[in-house]
């Protein structure tokens, strides 16, 4: 029609298809740009890029410098004896025993038991020392008086190393000869083969203590000289006097080990009101010993009281 203005607006109703058409390739251009900007972006978590991977990386670490062995306490080391330490944990034990078991309302038996135990396990490696020397020296006086003087010589002999064993643990380092240079050899060589010097015997028990051991080991000395010429009645003597001794330090060793045993037990089915007796039995023992062989040192177990 003449005068009449163009149609510049899209038809719908006439051209869907087109439509439909223009719409899928909007959708389709929309995507495509949300895509590529994705891939613009660095992931999330450790997978960055080559370049934010260079400027958080850390710096190389530096060597660490060389660890110099620490000094050590050698003259303490050498010092120490195992015996000494034995001691006290016992002395100590006895005291939580006491502070455990005295007033029943307040007791723990936590504690009771765990100090029971201790002076049960150290009592019974005690005993088992004493009673090891016992019984060789028993089997030596037996073999000499059949006059089986190999079987005697060999038995004399483990008598010997059962005392031995009993210094090599409990000991302090010092009196088996130990310097502090020596153990400082030792570390700082990492070799027992150097020049290291050696010190002398160096006994610091008590003295009452330190005369019955002397006056063990001469009799040990007497009854392998008794083994040597086949003097029967020199062995006897010799092992008879080898036998009192450790024999009455393997009962009393004994006797402390049950009584803490006893307590053990009773820690357990919370009965420490009962307590009482067995702990006087432990502290008369020790107190009857520390009399004959540690009169200026013995240190007795707390009282009850």
């Amino acid at each position: 029609m003449l005068g009449a203005k163009p149609n510049t607006l899209f038809d719908v109703k006439r051209h869907p298809t087109v439509l439909a058409a223009q719409f899928a390739a909007l959708c389709a251009a929309c995507v495509l740009g949300c895509v590529k900007a994705a891939n613009q972006q660095p992931p999330v978590g450790p997978a960055v890029s080559a370049a934010a991977t260079q400027e958080q990386a850390p710096e190389p670490a530096k060597p660490a410098p060389p660890q110099t062995r620490p000094d050590k306490p050698w003259e303490q080391w050498v010092e120490q004896s195992m015996m000494r330490s034995k001691m006290r944990q016992l002395w100590y034990d006895c005291g939580i025993i006491v502070g455990n078991s005295m007033y029943p309302e307040i007791a723990e038996m936590f504690y009771l038991e765990l100090a029971a135990g201790d002076v049960a396990r150290k009592a019974r490696g005690f005993a088992e020392h004493w009673e090891n020397v016992r019984n060789r020296n028993r089997e030596a006086a037996t073999a000499a008086s059949n006059a089986d003087w190999r079987l005697a010589r060999q038995k004399v002999n483990e008598t010997n190393m059962a005392c031995e064993a009993c210094h090599f643990e409990h000991w302090s380092l010092a009196t088996h000869g130990v310097l502090p240079e020596t153990l400082k050899g030792w570390h700082d060589n990492d070799s027992v083969f150097g020049d290291e010097p050696w010190g002398q015997m160096k006994l610091n028990g008590a003295p009452a203590w330190v005369m019955k051991m002397y006056e063990m080991r001469a009799a040990w000395f007497s009854a392998g000289r008794g083994v040597r010429r086949l003097e029967k009645d020199r062995v006897l003597e010799a092992t008879r006097k080898i036998n009192d001794f450790a024999d009455d330090q393997a009962k009393r060793w004994r006797s402390i080990e049950t009584q803490a045993n006893i307590i053990f037990e009773l820690a357990r089915k919370r009965e420490p009101q009962k307590v009482e007796p067995h702990y006087l039995t432990i502290r008369n023992q020790c107190i009857d010993c520390h009399k004959l062989y540690a009169p200026d040192r013995g240190l007795d177990p707390m009282p009850w009281k």
